[in-house]
């Protein structure tokens, strides 16, 4: 078990004072180098090794591993909104990308995109 720290704006979209720490099942073969975002609601991860979203999910107390996504191009950062099941996707080449967990649907946002960082409340 690894630990994550859980950190949650409160109602109005302002830090809170401090982070919640919750254990949580993070398989061994997941490198905390590439991209990945937890799921909080439903305690699920998704990583991306080898030009692929993976879904890792537990069930009746084992992991369970499942292929989502295969894409042409390597993935820089991801980051997720669960309330609408959207991901965004920063590609290694400055593309970033959002993609509907719903209907499986992905956008290309904007081109020349060095860095982001999601807020729920400036989509």
């Amino acid at each position: 078990m690894r630990h994550v720290f859980k950190y949650a704006p409160d109602y109005m979209g302002h830090p809170r004072p401090k982070f919640d720490i919750e254990d949580a099942s993070i398989p061994p073969e997941i490198n905390l180098m590439f991209p990945m975002f937890y799921n909080v609601m439903n305690k699920c991860i998704y990583y991306f090794s080898n030009y692929t979203i993976s879904f890792y999910q537990i069930r009746r107390s084992f992991i369970v591993k499942t292929e989502l996504y295969r894409f042409v191009f390597n993935i820089s950062s991801m980051a997720i909104d669960v309330y609408m099941k959207l991901s965004f996707i920063l590609d290694s080449s400055s593309n970033l990308f959002v993609l509907c967990l719903r209907t499986n649907f992905v956008k290309l946002l904007a081109r020349n995109v060095t860095d982001f960082e999601y807020s729920q409340n400036n989509l």
